[in-house]
């Protein structure tokens, strides 16, 4: 038997997905408020006791997370080259202990706790130091990995475009044992739900009964379109992680880029959190009002998204809330006054 062991990573390796991320997901939809002391966790004690504070708040049902079964079919193929293959990941150990149990196929596991985050170098020095220094090769996804396999000399790859033309530039013999998928901007459009901007149009209604139709009315309202618009991308977005599970498994929406793993969870809250501040910058250049109702905006249809859509009836009265915010929206950019008549006729 070789002397050497097979490492293999966890997050968009073994499963394709990263549970940090999928940890954060739930809490933002069961305990919203703890994302806050998650943060100043993150900043006064670090990354290792913020995930530790995610993991011990989250109850993931770990049979409904992917399992990369090229990542399971080469080990299996190659288990008898190796003489032990373990699961080491940057996760809480006791994430990883779960994804020992539930693959039945490591001999060993490993994972972050209050003391190392294993991440980078800090694999290789815990490797080296617990396998009596015994040669390894290892599987893994990320750039963060580049220091293990110049380590090894060799890269087995779970891999992106990106991370191959990394790898090219280090000079290191590259096999790719799996394929990322790659977003398309197809991807990224459809997660903004694009086609549902028709529905803020609502905000040029006042202009038109106002009889007020200017060129500087038109340029601030178009504006405004843009940034309600994007506000409102960004909350789909959301509540398309939030709803990741169920849209998983429903007929249609699993085809969602969210739902089926196309777009990972960390690119999609950096889609939200990008466009969202680009949403809300713009509302700042209508003015203060639209700034203000636009955030009220987003604040509400959060909390519709994590709780009041299950609401028998309240969900009726949430989305008449958001048709007439459409309208109030188009007066308070270019100041026209909606009387409350015309608001109560107009409830869908």
């Amino acid at each position: 038997m070789n002397e050497k062991i097979l490492a293999v990573d966890l997050d968009n390796t073994l499963i394709k997905t990263d549970m940090s991320f999928e940890t954060l997901v739930y809490v933002i939809k069961n305990n919203p408020l703890l994302i806050l002391k998650v943060l100043s966790i993150l900043i006064f004690q670090g990354k290792s006791f913020a995930k530790k504070c995610l993991f011990e708040n989250s109850n993931i049902d770990i049979s409904d997370i992917q399992i990369n079964q090229d990542i399971i079919g080469f080990i299996k193929k190659n288990k008898k080259k190796y003489n032990k293959v373990i699961l080491i990941s940057g996760s809480r150990h006791e994430i990883v202990r779960k994804f020992f149990e539930y693959t039945d196929i490591f001999d060993d596991y490993h994972g972050s706790d209050d003391n190392i985050n294993l991440v980078g170098t800090n694999k290789i020095n815990f490797i080296n130091s617990n396998y009596n220094q015994i040669a390894f090769d290892y599987i893994g996804d990320s750039k963060k990995d580049i220091p293990i396999w110049k380590y090894c000399g060799h890269a087995l790859v779970v891999s992106r475009d990106s991370l191959l033309s990394k790898l090219n530039d280090s000079n290191i013999s590259v096999e790719i044992i799996s394929q990322n998928y790659e977003p398309t901007l197809n991807d990224f459009f459809y997660s903004l739900r694009v086609h549902h901007w028709i529905k803020n149009s609502l905000i040029f209604i006042p202009m038109f009964l106002a009889h007020e139709i200017t060129q500087l009315n038109i340029i601030i309202l178009i504006l405004a379109f843009i940034s309600y618009s994007l506000i409102a991308s960004s909350v789909y977005i959301l509540n398309d992680l939030i709803d990741k599970k169920f849209d998983s498994l429903h007929i249609t929406k699993k085809y969602r880029p969210i739902a089926n793993g196309k777009i990972q969870i960390a690119n999609a809250l950096s889609y939200a959190a990008i466009i969202l501040v680009i949403g809300l910058l713009l509302s700042l250049n209508v003015n203060t009002n639209f700034f203000l109702l636009t955030l009220s905006y987003f604040i509400i249809a959060v909390s519709y998204s994590i709780y009041l859509k299950d609401i028998i009836y309240l969900d009726l009265v949430m989305l008449a809330i958001f048709f007439i915010t459409r309208i109030l929206a188009g007066g308070f950019a270019i100041d026209i006054s909606i009387s409350k008549w015309f608001v109560l006729l107009n409830l869908p």
